[in-house]
């Protein structure tokens, strides 16, 4: 049977599939342990350590801390082969696909400010708030993660969930902490780096004699969406 998303045929062993999400809660402990400055022994979880649910939030932990871009899809009927190929044809564009279990996620997204999400205190500190991805937080979703501020690979994410045939189906997208709908992803696809958007709109600002204000936003703290805005309105002004 065709895989919907083309033919790659490499397959990985079976004792590789069993500890890659091994290794990334190994990953995920060393480098929360690295930034709480807690050893694990010490951590006050709201579950055991070795709980799944611990487990779990750790992983998103790591995946919302470590990852500048991130894409968040629907995913509806995939089957085994479906996510082997997957995650093989993100792999190529330096991505990863990763399958959440939204009511833990949507917990972590609460506690995220916190030293660690997955200690009791964070949870009952938080558990009523909201977060801006709550309303797209429903349903079975997994996350497509890029480990560094590079929009070069969102052209060809968009197009792999174009070719699901509705397996795939884009939800909202989040670029340094800012959360963009499906529009705002699009608007966003043919940068390269959040760096060379600042470049350019720092350029626009400079000729049209904004030398104080590019001065502002070429300052590393901007975010993705304040360049992407001003760059619009700019645009739009020069029609």
């Amino acid at each position: 049977m065709a895989h919907f998303l083309g033919g790659f045929s490499a397959r990985p062993s079976g004792w590789q599939r069993t500890l890659a999400p091994v290794r990334a809660a190994v990953a995920a402990r060393r480098w929360l342990a690295a930034v709480a400055h807690t050893p694990a022994a010490d951590r006050q979880t709201l579950k055991s350590l070795d709980s799944r649910k611990t487990y779990l939030v750790d992983r998103y932990t790591y995946l919302l801390k470590q990852s500048p871009v991130l894409l968040f899809v629907q995913h509806n009927n995939l089957l085994k082969d479906d996510h082997r190929t997957l995650r093989a044809e993100m792999a190529k564009l330096g991505a990863k696909f990763t399958v959440l279990r939204t009511a833990v996620f949507r917990s972590t997204l609460r506690s995220i400010g916190e030293a660690d999400p997955a200690s009791a205190d964070a949870y009952y500190r938080n558990r009523r708030e909201k977060h801006a991805l709550d309303p797209v937080l429903v349903g079975p979703l997994a996350a497509i993660s890029l480990d560094r501020v590079d929009l070069t690979p969102l052209p060809a994410l968009l197009r792999l969930l174009e070719r699901s045939n509705g397996k795939l189906m884009l939800m909202a997208g989040q670029v340094e902490a800012r959360v963009l709908d499906p529009a705002g992803v699009d608007s966003v696809k043919h940068l390269t780096t959040v760096d060379a958007a600042r470049a350019e709109l720092a350029g626009l600002l400079n000729a049209a004699g904004g030398g104080a204000l590019a001065n502002i936003l070429s300052t590393p703290g901007r975010r993705l969406y304040f360049t992407m805005e001003s760059r619009r309105m700019q645009l739009e002004g020069s029609d």
